[in-house]
């Protein structure tokens, strides 16, 4: 045992395990492991319409980009509707 009193200066300053505990408490199951799905969508779209955009402003790629997507979506939803009625 030491005769001399540890000093005390407030809190320990461990910023990593503050961050480690703050990421564990943020951490969201219901988004791990998505990626892999994302990840497939954005290759269908490619695979569907090509890798490029044609549009040059940065608005206009936004606006192709989310036509891709609905048009995507539509071809999607019109097979389902289709392999249905067999």
């Amino acid at each position: 045992k030491t005769c001399i009193p540890k000093r005390n200066y407030g809190k320990d300053k461990h910023h990593r395990k503050t961050a480690r505990k703050r990421a564990a408490k943020n951490f969201n199951m219901r988004t791990y492991g998505r990626r892999e799905m994302v990840e497939a969508v954005f290759s269908a779209i490619k695979r569907k319409f090509g890798p490029s955009v044609s549009s040059t402003t940065y608005a206009a790629q936004r606006a192709e980009l989310y036509c891709r997507a609905i048009a995507h979506n539509i071809i999607n939803l019109i097979q389902k509707l289709f392999q249905r009625s067999r």
